[in-house]
């Protein structure tokens, strides 16, 4: 497990005693542990997307890179 992951997965827990007794008869600490919950969800989707992103990028470099390879080697040969 990276570093990363290990330090946001140890912050997704709330101390039981955060908002104290009012907090849990209330819910806040159970609303508030869920939407950190969906957070750290979305902070994987969104690094997955990028990281998927990345590589697109990369992809279209390499086959542009290529296609103007074989456009210079084409132009070449009818040069002569």
């Amino acid at each position: 497990m990276g570093a990363a992951k290990t330090h946001l997965a140890g912050n997704l827990s709330l101390p039981g005693n955060l908002f104290g007794d009012l907090g849990r008869e209330s819910g806040l600490h159970d609303s508030l542990a869920d939407h950190l919950d969906r957070m750290h969800t979305h902070v994987h989707s969104v690094a997955g997307s990028v990281h998927d992103l990345g590589q697109s990028v990369a992809t279209a470099k390499n086959d542009y890179e290529y296609d103007e390879h074989e456009f210079g080697e084409t132009f070449r040969r009818i040069l002569g």
